[in-house]
């Protein structure tokens, strides 16, 4: 089997959940036998340099990089709200992509032709000109839900107009698309169920983001913990992306101050890319800002419990997988476990509302038995129900049954 990844950005290096799920598919499907290559842009936004993603991903047998700038226009929005349709969408839009793209369908016969995310989905129409490879939707979440909430909790009315539409804009053509694709991938339960009320079944799959589970048992339990003698609390997220940063600055602002109060000697280390001055200015109370690390399981593995205060989401979080891979305590939010089906008080810690975050923070770092058990029962769980072999496997079937089903229809 041969299969095309197309994306918007290089799986490298894996710091974020879209660039993890994208490379663990990849590698382990080498594994399992599949031939994969790779066509993906390379923004000013995320930008790699190509010689190091290449050195990197040694498991693709052919890598095609297409560098693409990502601006924002005013003029460019105003147009979009005009004419009803999604700027950001066509910011993802290159012609150099689609030349490379013909070029490869010219060269060789792919089976399959998964499109990492909605913003590659575009290149579908190229696709059906130059192949007859089925075309599955990889959906890494429902974009135009993440948006819906943002706009939800904008206060500003204006700002909060063009966020609606973004959303709606959005939400149209996802929907579009969906008659357009063979099949679908969901990460998360809420969105498998999304794309049921207008796909048939057989053509989807629930297949969650998977991890390579060995390679976090390596770090779990550290010897050398860094920060043993204080209790210390870690966030780390791409401080570039909207939820992550609005639930940061919320903790910030609501929780943290009170919890450290109640335990003067706790530490709260941050951690992510792309962060704002606002995070990096800050000092005092037991804050630790580290900006963006080159190692996010080892950080992650340095502190006794990770937090992670968001209330928008959609798909599945990955960075709470990894910590709960890594044997780590988990407090986070009911919405952050969309298409994560942890126990509360069993595999993690769910806190909703300001309150609940500063009672059970307190608790952890006055108690050292308190939620003793969750940590190993977080690591049982990923190891259950998001391990990329298994999950690789199960996908492999799946693109076998669609592919007798349509040789019986041809």
């Amino acid at each position: 089997m041969r299969i095309l990844q197309i994306s918007k950005k290089l799986p490298y290096p894996q710091k974020d959940g879209e660039s993890i799920a994208i490379y663990n598919l990849a590698s382990t499907l080498v594994t399992q036998g599949v031939t994969i290559d790779l066509l993906t842009l390379n923004t000013n936004k995320h930008y790699t340099d190509p010689t190091v993603a290449l050195s990197k991903l040694t498991h693709y047998n052919q890598i095609e990089i297409i560098p693409h700038q990502l601006k924002l226009s005013a003029v460019q929005a105003i147009k979009h709200i005009i004419q009803s349709d999604s700027y950001n969408i066509e910011r993802f839009i290159s012609s150099a992509l689609s030349q490379k793209l013909i070029e490869l369908l010219a060269s060789h016969v792919y089976d399959v032709i998964i499109l990492e995310t909605l913003y590659v989905s575009h290149y579908i129409e190229v696709i059906r000109q130059h192949s007859a490879a089925l075309i599955v939707m990889r959906a890494h979440n429902i974009e135009h839900h993440i948006w819906q909430e943002i706009a939800r909790l904008e206060k500003q009315v204006v700002k909060k107009k063009y966020l609606e539409h973004l959303a709606q804009s959005l939400e149209r053509y996802e929907l579009e698309q969906i008659v357009k694709y063979d099949a679908v991938l969901t990460v998360a339960s809420d969105d498998y169920d999304w794309y049921a009320q207008h796909i048939e079944e057989q053509m989807l799959l629930l297949n969650p983001i998977g991890l390579d589970t060995k390679k976090y048992a390596i770090y779990a339990h550290p010897d050398d913990n860094e920060t043993k003698g204080a209790y210390s609390f870690g966030f780390i997220g791409a401080l570039d992306w909207i939820p992550n940063a609005e639930g940061l600055t919320w903790f910030l602002e609501n929780v943290w101050p009170q919890v450290h109060t109640a335990c003067p000697e706790a530490q709260f280390h941050i951690a992510g890319r792309n962060m704002p001055d606002v995070f990096k200015e800050l000092t005092g109370a037991g804050i630790v800002v580290h900006g963006e690390v080159d190692n996010a399981v080892a950080f992650m593995s340095s502190f006794d419990v990770m937090v992670a205060p968001l209330f928008i989401a959609s798909g599945i979080r990955v960075k709470i997988l990894e910590a709960m891979a890594l044997a780590k305590v988990v407090v986070t939010t009911s919405i952050a476990l969309k298409g994560n089906h942890a126990i509360d008080n069993k595999d993690i810690i769910i806190a909703n509302t300001a309150s609940e975050f500063i009672a059970k923070m307190t608790t952890l770092c006055n108690d050292n038995g308190a939620y003793s058990s969750i940590g190993e029962s977080a690591m049982g769980f990923v190891n259950d129900h998001f391990n990329q072999e298994k999950l690789t496997t199960e996908l492999i079937e799946h693109i076998n049954k669609l592919q007798q089903r349509k040789i019986r229809l041809s």
